[in-house]
């Protein structure tokens, strides 16, 4: 079995190349991904990278329109968190 590929209970499974997320660090499973959470209003996108960053986060986007998303309303700001991984909160950016 080579390198790029695992079982997994018993099924092979193939796994693929994680593509670089532009930071220069080393590619890893969770570099480049990012979680995001549904926001109900603006207010909600700015409390959530407000508190973010009191709680240790490292700012990845602040809180503003996205023009450059599929919907022209959305909302969003981007935080790192003390561990690294990327998170979102996203206003208007999910289908109803």
């Amino acid at each position: 079995m080579s390198r790029r590929e695992r079982r997994v209970r018993g099924i092979r499974q193939r796994c693929c190349p994680v593509p670089a997320d532009g930071s220069g660090r080393r590619d890893t499973q969770g570099n480049g991904t990012h979680v995001a959470f549904r926001a109900e209003s603006q207010a909600v996108v700015d409390a959530f990278h407000a508190t973010a960053i009191q709680g240790g986060g490292a700012c990845a986007g602040e809180p503003g329109p996205r023009p450059d998303y599929p919907a022209s309303d959305v909302y969003a700001a981007f935080v790192r968190d003390p561990f690294g991984h990327k998170l979102e909160a996203i206003h208007n950016g999910f289908a109803a």
